[in-house]
């Protein structure tokens, strides 16, 4: 293969993936649901607390040496805490409690800043947290 070709060649997959970037979705989100034999108001009083939050921290099993400080309130708005963890560091904060949904801030430094949500609410005699 010749230079002029190889050149023409990289410039066109430089290009793709130019057009590939712009071509991704602005906005992912990504929804769980559990259905549970406990009252909504428990999961979201865990949720809202920066302590309670904790007992059900998903990356507490991925990296065992997590490092969590709390600051805030104890819980509500406000309340929340800085984590340290082998795959990165940042925050999370909650900023809306009512009654069927918890919502959180989170700010994952150069990852990003996404919104979390937990609600809770009755469903057949159990509760369904998303």
């Amino acid at each position: 293969m010749d230079v002029k070709t190889y050149a023409i060649y990289t410039a066109c997959g430089i290009a793709a993936l130019a057009v590939t970037t712009f071509a991704l979705p602005g906005h992912v989100s990504i929804e769980r649901k559990a259905v549970m034999d406990v009252a909504p108001q428990a999961v979201l009083d865990l949720a809202a607390s920066n302590t309670g939050y904790q007992t059900f921290n998903p990356y507490k099993d991925l990296d065992p040496d997590l490092q969590v400080d709390m600051f805030g309130p104890a819980s509500g708005v406000g309340s929340g805490f800085t984590f340290q963890s082998k795959d990165g560091a940042g925050q999370q904060s909650a900023t809306s409690v009512a009654s069927d949904q918890v919502i959180f801030a989170l700010d994952l430094g150069p990852l990003g800043q996404p919104t979390q949500a937990i609600s809770a609410v009755l469903a057949n005699g159990a509760t369904e947290v998303t």
